[in-house]
């Protein structure tokens, strides 16, 4: 049976809910205009993708695996473990063993990352079902294609939403 998604909270209330978090667990992170993504490793770690030198890897990022209250820092997180993506792709959960050896041995590589065919989402999704998606990738790219020329090429369409989100990101509205 198919869970419900539980509401946003802060990574300590998270962490706290022992029967609602279990290693191998998506943690989607809310950044306001996208979701950050990690994977529960267990005692309140988490691995995920990191910029080698920006907060927003472009091109290159590095598997990490750190507290989650420090990776979310004031944002709040939830489990969604993407069950009906999943389902609907016909994939299941690799056993918890396989998914802590892949991210263990993943843990300080570096990594190629591009925000359309390799960001987040599809890391830990991944690492949880043995192929990888992004539903915010998809939906970025459909919202590109309906308000402009559809960019083809990936760099071009990472790029593209760098700077839209940097945009955002830098706005008056966004400073402290």
């Amino acid at each position: 049976m198919l869970k419900r998604l539980k509401k946003f909270v802060q990574a300590q209330t998270l962490l706290k809910d022992t029967d609602s978090l279990h290693i191998g667990d998506l943690i989607e992170i809310d950044r306001t205009i996208f979701s950050d993504w990690a994977l529960y490793v267990g005692h309140n770690e988490v691995a995920h993708i990191s910029g080698i030198d920006e907060d927003i890897p472009n091109g290159q990022a590095v598997v990490e695996i750190c507290e989650l209250t420090a990776v979310a820092e004031d944002h709040l997180v939830r489990v969604n473990n993407k069950e009906v993506p999943a389902k609907e792709r016909n994939v299941t959960p690799l056993p918890v063993n396989v998914i802590m050896n892949t991210v263990t041995k993943l843990n300080g590589k570096t990594v190629p990352f591009n925000l359309m065919t390799r960001n987040y989402e599809h890391f830990v999704t991944e690492w949880k079902y043995g192929t990888g998606w992004s539903d915010q990738a998809t939906t970025a790219i459909s919202a590109m294609t309906m308000f402009s020329k559809p960019l083809k090429d990936p760099q071009r369409a990472h790029n593209a939403m760098l700077t839209g989100i940097t945009t955002i990101l830098e706005s008056p509205a966004n400073s402290p």
